[in-house]
């Protein structure tokens, strides 16, 4: 099983940040949140608060984490250090399945989680 499309999977995980990590919460600055939050050169899927108050950039990707991925999050990470101001960010991607070589690039990327989603499906006759 897998969503549709991106967005699908993206605004489950808003409504459910917990599945990510305990004590995620919805970047917010007025009426501006962390959903498709834009920046210099790109939107990132992502923008979340953890419970120590650092941001946590999250990048979604429906099938294969491929290992370019790597570079875009880093990007926002920078980004997002540079401008705004609330300490240093950390990165996590997720995706249905995890490339090998993006977790041997991974492997040279401090601050950058992996993570996959499964999907469950069950009928309940009544």
């Amino acid at each position: 099983l897998r969503f549709a499309l991106e967005l699908h999977l993206r605004d489950f995980l808003v409504k459910n940040l917990d599945k990510i990590e305990k004590g995620l919460t919805l970047y917010k600055n007025g009426e501006i949140t962390g959903i498709e939050f834009s920046i210099e050169g790109g939107r990132i899927d992502i923008l979340a608060i953890d419970k120590k108050g650092k941001p946590v950039i999250i990048e979604l990707k429906l099938s294969n984490g491929r290992n370019k991925v790597l570079g875009q999050i880093l990007y926002y990470m920078s980004w997002i250090d540079i401008n705004l101001g609330l300490g240093e960010s950390r990165g996590i991607i997720i995706a249905n399945d995890i490339s090998s070589e993006l977790r041997t690039a991974i492997s040279r990327a401090p601050g950058v989680q992996l993570a996959s989603y499964k999907m469950q499906f069950s009928i309940e006759h009544i």
